[in-house]
């Protein structure tokens, strides 16, 4: 999980961290800072716009050296490694405690959650991809050139991935996974492990009403039965349309084992729609686009020729537009307009 810090660096911590992450280039060794009842590793290089990193093995402090208005001034993710070994409300508690000692800061919103379980008996295939129901129209794979070892659903701010979970931890390095395996009822050491892993960005996370760290902490089984909902594993029938087929049992037992309580629902607000007037001169524009790639020039027609197109795209990605229609209209309702 990551979070967004806005406030104020003191200025001997910024003067602090330069000369430590000088230091750390000169002798390409990260050098130690502490920070509460912790000591932070300072690296010698930054992460995109946060000019110092400190690492520990439980959690990642960025900071920036001159924050925008309005952006973030550090940035705090708490590990795998150490959410397996703390409880995250208390890992959290103690990490933002010691926050003092950098400066001014106060939680801006939760950026990033990752939440997940890890299964045995779940056979992930590309056949079984293909009968994953999912809002998201981008879908990749990647693994060996013997097998595929991942599956992906979506990049935006709601994502789904399903993974060899003892392959990447060959890659990673995460040997300690397999130990709280061991203290599962039924484990076995001998079959695949797979992860069921839902990514969930800021945006998706303040829709769904989980925008602090403490309402994250709270809801990580409805935040995963929400990604399984999201993109669900469905079981064939003779109905053209997938959004009807039936939900399959081994992702209705998944979701049950999860969550049990009343499902999460994702509002968001109608400043963020579309409004009708956009929505009347962005299909003009579509229309003209249809019109020059296939070659006619009235509108009409190259309305019908899209609109075709479109339906064609609706039935493999297995849309409903009527469900599509009434996710819009509840949006809208719930701002009462």
């Amino acid at each position: 999980m990551q979070s967004s810090f806005s406030g104020t660096l003191h200025d001997e911590v910024l003067t602090t961290l330069e000369r430590l992450k000088t230091l750390a280039q000169s002798v390409e060794v990260p050098q130690p800072y502490p920070l509460g009842l912790f000591e932070c590793m300072v690296q010698p290089r930054g992460r995109a716009h946060w000019a110092y990193v400190l690492r520990h093995p439980e959690f990642e402090v960025l900071v920036t050296r001159d924050p925008r208005p309005g952006a973030p001034a550090a940035s705090l993710r708490l590990t795998a490694f150490g959410l397996a070994n703390t409880r995250p409300e208390d890992l959290w508690a103690i990490v933002t405690a010691s926050f003092g000692e950098l400066g001014q800061l106060k939680e801006i919103a939760v950026s990033r959650a990752d939440v997940a379980v890890d299964v045995q008996g779940l056979h992930p295939s590309p056949e079984m991809a293909s009968r994953v129901v999912c809002p998201a129209s981008y879908r990749a794979t990647h693994g060996t050139a013997t097998e595929v070892q991942t599956f992906c659903f979506g990049k935006g701010d709601v994502s789904l991935r399903v993974y060899d979970k003892r392959a990447e931890m060959a890659v990673s390095g995460k040997a300690w996974v397999e130990e709280s395996w061991r203290l599962a009822s039924g484990y076995d050491s001998a079959r695949p492990v797979h992860r069921v892993e839902v990514q969930l960005r800021r945006k998706a996370l303040a829709e769904l009403g989980t925008h602090a760290a403490s309402q994250v902490f709270a809801s990580p089984g409805a935040l995963l039965d929400f990604g399984l909902t999201w993109a669900n594993l469905r079981v064939p029938t003779d109905d053209a349309t997938k959004t009807r087929w039936p939900e399959d049992p081994a992702w209705t037992a998944l979701r049950s084992a999860v969550f049990g309580g009343v499902p999460l629902q994702r509002t968001c607000r109608v400043s963020e729609l579309m409004s009708l007037d956009r929505a009347k001169r962005t299909l003009v524009g579509c229309a003209a686009t249809a019109g020059a790639y296939y070659g006619v020039t009235d509108y009409m027609q190259a309305l019908q020729r899209l609109s075709f197109a479109a339906e064609v795209h609706m039935m493999d990605l297995g849309t409903d537009f009527a469900e599509l229609v009434e996710s819009k209209r509840r949006r809208i309702l719930s701002e009462g307009v």
